[in-house]
């Protein structure tokens, strides 16, 4: 079937091949929005107008789909899913264009308001992306067409900001505002001190309740199967606003499990070890990051810790029984 719904990318997708070319379209939201556009495309194919060798045609859309199947076979998962989230976005620039249609300007625009509205470093993220999309079907062995709308486009320069660190009763905040699974999530970065791909990648296996032990594995090489946490990406900004405070990201709920061991009167080098640090000033910034925290806040947390401690008890104690 030519028309079908790409589960992995949640689109309807057409793809067909003519005089021995792919054709692909992407992005629809209904099936017969497809359909549609397949039967334009092909209508398009057969009754081909003349073009210059500066302006031999191909979908985006096709050049898009080429590249993530590229990707997905021959990259790394993480590349591959990075890619993909852009990808969404750009499809909603260009999903009707052929690639001599957009231009430098265009994708400059673009750029502009990705910059304004996130960050430079994401606007230049996104601008690497793009280069090594439009030089994809430009190198050998594909040669689809010839001009790539990135060459000449700068970088935007670096953004020198202040790292926000949130205080420690808004990261306590955040945490109880979670619930179920979501809050388990947060608990279990904090209380493991564990990185987020760290975590993400946790398996039963690696859970011990008789002993109580977690094991955590660092990435060295190969490719890690990630677990059912691999897309997170606005859990915090929803927690954040229910939260009511100052949005900010996964990585000070790390910061803060730090803090509660030294606060337990923990050394700098066993929670270095913890965390992971080869340099021990990393640590120590870590921890500075939350002095002063208040003491309701922390008497607050004492009390959650109790009920925490007490579900893992009795999880232990079921866990025992059964064997």
């Amino acid at each position: 079937m030519s028309v079908y719904f790409n589960k992995r990318r949640e689109w309807w997708e057409y793809y067909f091949r003519h005089n021995k070319t792919p054709y692909t379209g992407a992005g629809f939201k209904r099936k017969k929005h497809a359909l549609e556009a397949e039967a334009d495309r092909k209508k398009e194919v057969k009754q081909p107008q003349p073009v210059s060798r500066e302006k031999i045609d191909m979908g985006f859309l096709t050049l898009l789909n080429e590249r993530l199947d590229y990707l997905q076979a021959y990259r790394s998962k993480k590349h591959y899913q990075d890619t993909l989230y852009m990808a969404k976005k750009w499809v909603n620039q260009w999903k009707e264009r052929g690639v001599h249609e957009i231009s430098p300007e265009m994708i400059r625009s673009y750029l502009i308001s990705v910059r304004q509205e996130v960050s430079a470093h994401t606007a230049n993220k996104e601008l690497r992306c793009l280069r090594a999309l439009f030089n994809y079907g430009i190198k050998p062995p594909n040669r689809w067409f010839v001009f790539n709308p990135t060459d000449g486009l700068e970088f935007f320069p670096k953004e020198s900001k202040v790292k926000y660190i949130p205080p420690v009763e808004d990261v306590i905040k955040v945490i109880l505002a979670a619930e179920g699974d979501v809050q388990d999530y947060l608990w279990t970065i904090a209380l493991t001190l564990g990185r987020m791909s760290e975590v993400n990648r946790l398996e039963w296996k690696d859970i011990d309740f008789h002993n109580r032990t977690v094991t955590l594995y660092t990435r060295n090489k190969g490719e890690w199967v990630t677990g059912p946490y691999q897309d997170r990406k606005k859990i915090m900004k929803s927690l954040c606003e229910r939260a009511g405070v100052r949005y900010f990201r996964f990585h000070p709920i790390r910061h803060f499990g730090a803090s509660l061991l030294e606060k337990e009167g923990v050394s700098i080098k066993v929670i270095q070890e913890l965390l992971g640090h080869e340099n021990r000033r990393t640590t120590e910034i870590y921890l500075h990051s939350f002095a002063g925290s208040e003491k309701e806040a922390m008497d607050r947390l004492n009390m959650t810790l109790s009920m925490f401690n007490s579900g893992f008890e009795n999880e232990k104690r079921k866990t025992e029984t059964q064997d």
